[in-house]
C-alpha cells in the first residue's frame, strides 16, 4: 500500500516538480510549478535557463557552495514573479536586485551562507514574507530597518548583531522567534516595543533592564499576554549594582515583569533589587531556575513549593547569609518534591543552611555542588537519591551524612545511591572521620579529594569499605599522614588510582598496591617522602605508570618486569633514580618516556647506554631529547 501512495504521488509530481539537470526529459515547462537546481562543486552556475519557468513557485538553489555563480540578473526576479519560495545557497552571492521587491507573493526567503553585504530597500515591500533567513552571512552588516514593514513576518532568523539594532522591531507583530532584546533609552528600543509581539514563542531573553525608566514602562512590555514563551531571561547588566539610588524601582521592575503562569524556564541575572517577586512561586510549570548575581537579595523565595521544579541554580548573591526553612516552601506543596539538580555558587557570607522536615526535604536530587561558600561550615543531611555532589572552595569542618531513609529500620545504616563525591578546595576540612565516607556508600564509583591543606586523618576504615570504587584522586593534602586503621586503606577492586602532594601518606598506599587485583591505571607525583618501593613490587594488572616529581626516589621497582599487562610506564624529574631495574621492564611494554632524570637519561643512550639493552623491544620511546631513536617511530605524550 504505502508503494502505490508513494508511487501516486510521484505521478502527480512529475509535472510540477522539476530538477534543473532533469530538463532535457521534461516537456512541460509550462506546468513546472517547483524548481531546484544542484550542481557540482566545478560547475559554474548560470542562471539564463531559469528565464523559461515563469510560472513557477518555488526556486532552489542548493549545493555547489564552491562553485562559480554569476551575478543574479535583476530583470530575472521580474520574470518570476509568482515566486513563494525562493533559497539562494550560494557563497559567492554578494548582491541581491532590488528587483527583489517585485515577489509580491514571496513567503520564504532563504539567503543563509551567501556572502551578501548588504539588503536591498526594496525588500521592505515583500508584505507576504513569513520567513526570512539570514543564517551564517558573515558579511553582511546590517538588516534594513524597513524590515519592520513586513507586518506578515513570523521567523527571522539571524544573529543577534543583526536584529538587535533594528529599531520597532514591536512593529512585527506576528513575529514567532526573537532570541534577544536590548533595551535602550533610545525611542524604538524601549520595553514598550514588547506590547503586541503576542506571538513570540520558545525563549526570550531581555536585556539592559535597568534602562526601564519606571514600573509602567515595564507594565507595557506584557509578559504575562505571552502564552507560547516557554522560556524567559531578565537581565541587567554589571554596571548596574554601583548604583543604590534606583533599588526600590527595580524591586517595582520586576515585579510587573510578571511572565504568563505556563512558563517553563527562568533567569534572573543582575538584579539590583533587594527582594524577589512574588509572582515567582506562582509559576507551577517551572522546571528550571537559575538566578546569579542578585547580590542585593538576602533571602530565598520559597522555591520549594513549585511542584515541577527539576533544575535550580543560584549563584552571585552575595547578600545572603543564611537559607533558612522558608526556602523549603510553606503551602501544600513543599520540600522541592521533583528537584533532581541543585547548584549554590559564589555566595561567600552564606554561612547557615537549615532544612525543615529533612524526610521530606529533596526526595528526587541526584546531583549538588556548592562552590565559593567559603563560609558556610555545615551542610544539611543530604537525602539518599543523591548521585552526585561536588563541593569546591566551601568552608566545611566535616562532611554532610547521608539522611536515613524512612524505609530503613532505625538501627540500619543510611544506604546512599551516591556514585561521584568531588571535594576539592576545603580549607577548614581536618578529617573525614563521620560524615558520608563512614557510611554506606555501595554504588560509589569515583571519588576526588583536592587542595584540603589542614585534611590530616582519613579515618579508621580508610576506603576499603568503599567496595564499588573505581577511581581514587588525591592531591594537594600535605597533611595526610600515614594510615592507622584497622581496615584497608584501599578497596580491592579499584582501577584508576591517582596520588599527587600527599607525601605523608604514598607509603602507606603503596602496601597495598599489590593485593589490588583490578588497578589499571597508577599516577603518583610530587610526594617527596617516597625513597623507595616495596619489595612486594605493584599488582600485575597496571597498564599504566607514571612517577614525577619524586625528587627524593632512590629506584624504580625491582619487580617491573613482572608486570605483564603494562604498556606505558614515564618517569620525570627523579633525579636520583640510578638505573632502570635488573631484570629489565615489561615484554610488552609500548610506550616508555624518560625526562630529566639524568642518570637514568645517560644510562639509556642508544646502543652504548648500560640500560639500552632493557629497552631497545620497546616500540615508542622518549628520552629527553626528541630523535634519540631516530630510526623508530616515536609517541609523545601531550
Amino acid at each position: 500500500m504505502n508503494y502505490a501512495i508513494h508511487g501516486l504521488a510521484q505521478s502527480f509530481s512529475l509535472d510540477d516538480c522539476l530538477r534543473l539537470e532533469d530538463l532535457a526529459r521534461n516537456n512541460n515547462i509550462a506546468r513546472v510549478k517547483h524548481l531546484s537546481f544542484s550542481c557540482d562543486n566545478s560547475k559554474h552556475t548560470s542562471f539564463e535557463s531559469f528565464y523559461e519557468f515563469r510560472g513557477i513557485r518555488t526556486l532552489l538553489l542548493l549545493h555547489g557552495y564552491k562553485s562559480p555563480t554569476s551575478p543574479l540578473p535583476n530583470d530575472l526576479l521580474y520574470k518570476l514573479k509568482y515566486l513563494r519560495v525562493l533559497t539562494l545557497h550560494r557563497r559567492d552571492i554578494s548582491e541581491l536586485p532590488d528587483s527583489i521587491g517585485n515577489l509580491k507573493h514571496l513567503r520564504f526567503l532563504d539567503l543563509s551562507g551567501t556572502g551578501i553585504g548588504k539588503l536591498p530597500a526594496s525588500i521592505s515591500k515583500l508584505y507576504n514574507l513569513q520567513t526570512l533567513k539570514l543564517r551564517n552571512c558573515e558579511l553582511l552588516d546590517e538588516i534594513e530597518n524597513g524590515v519592520t514593514r513586513l507586518v506578515n513576518l513570523r521567523h527571522l532568523e539571524a544573529h543577534t548583531r543583526l536584529v538587535n539594532p533594528i529599531p520597532n522591531i514591536g512593529s512585527l507583530t506576528c513575529l514567532q522567534q526573537l532570541e534577544e532584546f536590548v533595551i535602550r533609552k533610545d525611542k524604538g528600543y524601549k520595553i514598550s516595543e514588547l506590547k503586541n509581539m503576542s506571538d513570540l514563542r520558545g525563549h526570550l531573553c531581555i536585556r539592559n533592564l535597568e534602562h526601564v525608566s519606571c514600573k509602567d514602562e515595564a507594565t507595557d512590555a506584557m509578559l504575562s499576554g505571552k502564552e507560547y514563551l516557554t522560556g524567559l531571561d531578565l537581565v541587567w547588566s554589571d554596571e548596574t549594582h554601583s548604583r543604590t539610588d534606583a533599588e526600590h524601582l527595580h524591586d517595582h521592575v520586576l515585579e510587573v515583569l510578571q511572565p504568563h503562569s505556563g512558563l517553563k524556564e527562568l533567569k534572573i541575572k543582575g538584579f539590583a533589587g533587594a527582594k524577589f517577586p512574588t509572582w515567582l512561586v506562582t509559576l507551577r510549570y517551572l522546571h528550571t531556575i537559575n538566578l546569579f548575581d542578585c547580590e542585593r537579595c538576602e533571602s530565598f523565595p520559597p522555591l520549594g513549593q513549585l511542584p515541577l521544579l527539576k533544575n535550580l541554580e543560584i549563584g552571585g548573591l552575595h547578600a545572603v547569609a543564611r537559607i533558612g526553612r522558608e526556602f523549603s516552601g510553606n503551602g501544600g506543596v513543599k520540600g522541592f518534591p521533583s528537584l533532581k539538580e541543585l547548584v549554590l555558587a559564589d555566595m561567600p557570607n552564606l554561612r547557615e543552611w537549615i532544612c525543615e522536615d529533612e524526610g521530606e526535604f529533596f526526595p528526587r536530587l541526584t546531583d549538588l555542588e556548592v562552590q565559593n561558600c567559603l563560609a558556610l561550615r555545615e551542610l544539611p543531611h543530604l537525602p539518599p537519591t543523591l548521585k552526585r555532589l561536588r563541593i569546591s572552595e566551601a568552608g566545611l569542618h566535616v562532611l554532610p551524612n547521608v539522611r536515613v531513609s524512612d524505609s530503613l529500620p532505625s538501627s540500619s545504616l543510611p544506604s546512599s545511591s551516591l556514585s561521584s563525591l568531588y571535594i576539592d578546595f576545603c580549607p577548614n576540612l581536618e578529617s573525614l572521620e563521620g560524615g558520608l565516607l563512614m557510611q554506606q556508600l555501595r554504588v560509589i564509583k569515583n571519588l576526588t579529594i583536592g587542595n584540603c591543606e589542614k585534611l590530616a586523618c582519613l579515618g579508621v576504615e580508610g576506603f576499603g569499605t568503599l567496595a564499588s570504587l573505581r577511581r581514587l584522586h588525591i592531591y594537594n593534602c600535605p597533611r595526610l599522614k600515614q594510615f592507622e586503621g584497622t581496615g584497608s586503606l584501599l578497596p580491592r577492586l579499584l582501577k584508576e588510582l591517582q596520588i599527587r602532594s600527599c607525601s605523608k601518606l604514598i607509603n602507606s598506599i603503596l602496601l597495598e598496591l599489590h593485593d589490588l587485583s583490578s588497578i589499571a591505571n597508577l599516577t603518583i607525583a610530587d610526594c617527596d617522602d617516597l625513597y623507595q618501593f616495596p619489595e612486594e613490587g605493584l599488582s600485575a594488572t597496571i597498564e599504566f605508570l607514571s612517577i614525577s616529581n619524586c625528587k627524593n626516589l632512590q629506584n624504580i621497582p625491582a619487580r617491573l618486569k613482572e608486570l605483564s599487562s603494562l604498556k606505558t610506564f614515564t618517569i620525570f624529574n627523579c633525579p636520583q633514580v640510578p638505573c632502570l631495574p635488573t631484570e629489565g621492564l615489561p615484554e610488552r611494554l609500548q610506550e616508555l618516556y624518560i625526562k630529566d632524570c639524568p642518570l637514568l637519561t645517560d644510562r639509556c643512550q642508544v646502543n652504548i647506554g648500560a640500560d639500552w639493552p632493557k629497552i631497545a623491544h620497546i616500540p615508542n620511546i622518549d628520552v629527553d631529547e626528541e630523535g634519540i631513536v631516530p630510526e623508530r617511530s616515536i609517541y609523545r605524550r601531550r
